[in-house]
């Protein structure tokens, strides 16, 4: 892009996704990995990533309770280790997952983003959250983060809360409460079929956290901006606002 794509917006609110967004998922996994498996000698971020698909694979189900949280926990670290043909018991997973949200309880948000928060705020920049996932367990990991010192509570979208689940139009159009304009609004997040195609659709502007480097999937929608690292991402923002 021959100019910066925030030289020619008029951006008022701003919303994050939280997973793999505002903190690095991978990081509770491979230690709780480590921990509960130290036996298996294999790619543990290719674990996790097998991991993240099947728990894509089931979110409605389990949105809608046809699957519970605890057996979606649990097949979900077993087919991620059958892919290495490793199998392991329902005990084992259930171990693993105790490990990997006690993991989540420690998460903390990088001084980077503090400092990008404190700004963004102090601009008079609207900022919220809209992830996916059970309510509880999101608002743990929020809270854990310290984001409601810069989000207000009404700014926070949880989709088993609303009912309403990334990539659909409608979150996204209840997060800006008609006070604001698509063209208004900036959503970042990580994931492209949630987060870019949802936000894009929904005519705001996006910036893709593409942290894991992925390729950009064949789609008719595309970010405004691309960016691979949180310092790349925390200037891009803050040069916004400058």
């Amino acid at each position: 892009m021959n100019q910066p794509f925030y030289k020619n917006m008029m951006i008022k609110l701003i919303y994050f996704d939280v997973d793999d967004t505002l903190y690095d998922q991978f990081l509770p996994f491979q230690d709780a990995f480590k921990k509960v498996f130290p036996h298996f000698q294999i790619d543990i971020k290719e674990a996790y990533l097998y991991s993240r698909q099947y728990s894509d694979q089931v979110f409605e189900a389990t949105e809608n309770g046809a699957l519970t949280l605890e057996m979606m926990h649990r097949q979900r670290i077993q087919t991620a280790l059958a892919k290495f043909s490793l199998a392991i018991t329902d005990d084992e997973a259930d171990l693993f997952q105790r490990h990997y949200e006690e993991n989540q309880r420690n998460i903390e948000l990088d001084s980077s983003l503090m400092s990008l928060f404190d700004a963004l705020k102090a601009s008079g920049i609207a900022l919220g959250l809209i992830t996916n996932g059970p309510l509880e367990h999101q608002m743990l990991k929020i809270h854990q983060l310290g984001l409601p010192n810069w989000v207000n509570v009404d700014n926070i979208l949880i989709s088993s809360a609303v009912g309403m689940a990334k990539p659909d139009i409608g979150l996204f159009d209840l997060a800006r409460k008609e006070l604001y304009t698509p063209e208004e609004c900036l959503y970042v997040g990580d994931s492209f079929d949630n987060d870019v195609i949802g936000a894009k659709s929904a005519g705001w502007n996006v910036i893709w956290f593409n942290s894991r480097n992925k390729p950009h999937p064949p789609s008719q929608y595309s970010p405004d901006y691309q960016v691979n690292k949180l310092d790349d991402l925390c200037r891009l923002l803050l040069d916004f606002i400058n």
